[in-house]
């Protein structure tokens, strides 16, 4: 989801809709993963009276393809749920402002719960039978508007603030040498519109893009730190003009995407990122395997590619990353989209990845 126009105060978080055009939606989505199973999520939408056309939500969405929403707009609060295939159901849980303030969404056993009310754990509940074994997946926040240019501001506090706030615990590693398939339970499969397949063993991805910077790629369950850590992962592959392969990193407003492309016939090493200007003058290749590293010190991100004609790495570029923080970042490999090279409106690209390893 885009993050569209989104702030924060240091108490709440703001989604502005103002010059957005009918149909869109903004807002933030957590970067780490988080398991609803026999628990629950709880949030305050704060000042909820909204405008006719625009609505508020809060949706937390499985790697298995299970979606679960509360939204409310300016005549009435209901609350959702459907799977990959359109199959779900709904229910209107009532409607006051000032009442359906907190919002939360809760599993017991088989039962998904979804209550508003004027204080925590309050108010109306409607509930449905869901059988499912895997809940794990990530929230989002937001609201989304069916007219054009509305002039409304969503604010969101107090996310689980009914329990103790868990320490962040810095896993050790993330290594997958994808010898074996289906994909294991520490990834998830993530993509847009585009046609996408991912096969193991190797890890394979094929995807067909059609003009949009859209992804196919796998995304870690878990949250990393990065911080004096580097990524490895062996790109055996080229893909086709127009797209980008390798990984992609991101810690909620910042994102970096590190990969090759193909320019003048030749393997490349690329980086996109927001006020990044990608090297002209890079080493042509083949690389056979990239290499992104961290340095705390001055907080900055090393890219390389080893060289098989030179049998070693060479340094690409590096990035600044200001006042940033990549002590938890959400790690994905896999293709991309890059509008900065297509050669038409359609383009269909593949790539093979193998021993992925984020080391310490």
């Amino acid at each position: 989801m885009s993050p569209g126009d989104v702030s924060t105060d240091g108490e709440h978080v703001f989604v502005n809709l103002a010059g957005l055009s009918g149909g869109n939606r903004a807002g933030v989505t957590t970067v780490l993963a988080a398991d609803l199973a026999n628990d629950s999520i709880l949030v305050e939408l704060v000042d909820p009276a909204l405008v006719s056309g625009t609505e508020a939500f809060a949706e937390f969405v499985t790697f298995n393809g299970l979606t679960f929403t509360i939204q409310q707009n300016a005549t009435s609060t209901s609350a959702r749920w459907f799977d990959q295939f359109g199959n779900g159901g709904s229910g209107t849980i009532s409607y006051s402002p000032e009442a359906d303030r907190w919002w939360s969404i809760s599993h017991d056993a088989s039962l998904v719960t979804f209550q508003a009310g004027r204080t925590p754990g309050a108010g109306t509940a409607v509930g449905f039978g869901i059988a499912a074994d895997n809940l794990v997946g990530v929230l989002s926040l937001g609201a989304s508007t069916s007219v054009d240019q509305p002039v409304e501001t969503v604010a969101f506090d107090n996310l689980n603030t009914d329990r103790t706030k868990a320490p962040w615990c810095r896993a050790s590693t993330l290594a997958d040498a994808f010898d074996s398939g289906p994909v294991s339970s520490r990834w998830r499969i993530e993509h847009g519109t585009n046609v996408c397949t991912l096969f193991i063993p190797p890890l394979s991805a094929s995807a067909t893009f059609d003009g949009t910077v859209d992804t196919c790629a796998l995304r870690a369950v878990s949250g990393y730190s990065l911080v004096d850590d580097t990524i490895f992962i062996d790109v055996s592959t080229t893909p086709a003009l127009g797209a980008i392969a390798g990984i992609f990193i991101w810690n909620g407003p910042y994102a970096v995407w590190f990969g090759k492309t193909r320019a003048n016939g030749a393997d490349h090493l690329s980086v996109r990122a927001v006020g990044f200007v990608d090297p002209t003058d890079g080493v042509d290749g083949p690389y056979s395997r990239l290499r992104i590293s961290h340095t705390s010190v001055d907080n900055k991100m090393h890219f390389s590619g080893w060289s098989d004609a030179r049998n070693e790495w060479v340094d690409y570029s590096e990035l600044a990353l200001g006042t940033s923080d990549w002590s938890e970042v959400s790690v994905s490999i896999g293709l991309r989209g890059d509008a900065l090279t297509w050669p038409s409106n359609s383009v269909h690209a593949s790539v093979s990845f193998d021993n992925y390893n984020l080391a310490h």
